[in-house]
């Protein structure tokens, strides 16, 4: 886990632009660990120079920071709902640049880590190339820590000239000033993506609602799938069928024993390398190391659930909203799931990756699955990819360092999967060289 920087060292500019911004001027630049984001070449009368720091006001990077905090924070990537272009404008610094120079690294919150990601890029009309690139996790906290000791100086300085009342200091002692329910209703609405500030009196009362129909624990994940214009209605849906689910009558005894011997995942550099170890022991654990599960009732029988249990234990839940699985238990600890898909191979997998949540969580609250870009969320995708298609086994069944799609097919067959679940284990696991396919 690398750290973020940000340096400065003030170079006054009054006579450039608004005052906010010629007070502001500095040597720039951003590290994270070892690595400079801000590193770039410059043509300087007619030589190239390599260098760190950008010369550039800061006070345009502090205003989008500040505009965007809660955004930063908290509103992560959820594939079919959120628009790439909309949420580059909150989450890419170029949008900062503001007639300077500032290189092309994206902020995405992926959980309890910030996922930083940068790549080089030719800037010809401010002469600029900026020749870094790369892809690294920091830890949350000290994300906030960096970005807020960043805001708390460009504030002083401004401060220092007697400059009050910019767009960026209203915004950032709104941020400051408050309070924890504002905190929680301004993490709500980022999650949805939106902006805190900007909504209608109509859309608060909605949101908050919302947080009153569901569970706590439910907050991240629901706001980050759910739409606004129709939260209400969703955390309506959500609270109804955990209700049903918590009514199941069933005890699967040997199911709730499972989660009580298992000792949860072993933590990895990567949530990725967790849902994989998380599949293998659990295949282990329950003697099916070299088994296919092909269908949805070999998966239901693997997990110990037997007939009648399933069919009060597995829901279908028809929806078009962005969840994928629904988990909640009964008084007895015995899971639920509601499960958002039509073929069966999709249900397959949602039936894993909430089957992940539910032995991995002892604490009885309900889990949501979702399409969200997230630590948690990877984990358990990971997790559904390995049980269900070995990595191992996938190695036994495949010689040839280059695959074609019908060998692609032919292995999804085998194991009651989707061609690109087979495309991303043979390609995250280097188990060919090459996948041929268009997946």
């Amino acid at each position: 886990m690398s750290d973020l920087r940000f340096t400065f060292d003030w170079r006054e500019e009054a006579e450039y632009g608004g005052e906010e911004h010629g007070v502001t001027f500095a040597d720039f630049a951003i590290y994270v660990g070892d690595e400079c984001v801000t590193e770039y070449v410059v043509d300087e009368e007619a030589e190239k120079r390599v260098r760190d720091a950008i010369h550039r006001p800061l006070y345009p990077i502090a205003e989008w920071l500040a505009a965007n905090w809660w955004n930063l924070l908290y509103e992560s990537f959820t594939s079919g709902k959120t628009n790439e272009d909309h949420y580059a404008y909150r989450h890419n610094l170029r949008y900062a640049r503001d007639g300077f120079a500032l290189p092309d690294l994206t902020i995405q919150p992926e959980g309890l880590d910030v996922s930083l990601d940068w790549k080089s890029v030719a800037l010809d009309h401010y002469r600029t190339k900026f020749i870094g690139n790369g892809h690294t996790f920091v830890d949350h906290g000290q994300f906030v820590e960096a970005l807020s000791e960043f805001l708390d100086a460009v504030y002083d300085r401004l401060l220092e000239y007697g400059i009050t009342d910019t767009a960026f200091q209203e915004e950032w002692d709104a941020i400051r000033e408050a309070d924890e329910d504002e905190r929680e209703f301004c993490r709500a609405a980022a999650k949805l993506g939106e902006y805190p500030y900007g909504l209608s009196e109509d859309q608060q009362a909605a949101i908050v609602a919302s947080s009153r129909l569901i569970p706590e624990p439910l907050y991240d994940a629901f706001f980050a799938a759910a739409t606004l214009d129709e939260v209400e209605e969703q955390a309506e849906g959500i609270r109804s069928l955990i209700q049903r689910l918590q009514d199941i009558d069933v005890e699967a005894e040997e199911l709730v024993d499972l989660r009580q011997r298992i000792e949860g995942f072993e933590k990895h550099w990567t949530p990725y390398a967790e849902g994989y170890d998380f599949a293998r022991t659990l295949r282990t654990k329950l003697e099916i190391e070299d088994s296919e599960l092909r269908s949805l009732s070999d998966l239901i029988s693997a997990i110990r659930l037997d007939g009648r249990d399933a069919e009060q234990s597995v829901l279908e839940w028809k929806s078009s909203y962005f969840y994928e699985t629904l988990v909640a238990t009964n008084d007895r600890e015995v899971p639920g799931f509601a499960i958002n898909s039509r073929s069966e191979r999709r249900k397959k997998f949602a039936l894993c990756r909430g089957l992940f949540e539910y032995l991995t969580t002892t604490n009885g609250e309900p889990m949501l699955v979702t399409k969200e870009h997230t630590d948690r969320q990877k984990r358990n995708r990971a997790f559904a990819a390995e049980f269900l298609a070995p990595s191992y086994l996938l190695q036994e069944d495949i010689s040839e360092s280059y695959v074609d799609e019908d060998k692609v097919e032919a292995l999804a067959e085998k194991y009651g999967v989707s061609s690109m679940l087979i495309a991303h284990q043979i390609e995250n696991h280097e188990i060919a060289n090459r996948v041929d396919t268009p997946f």
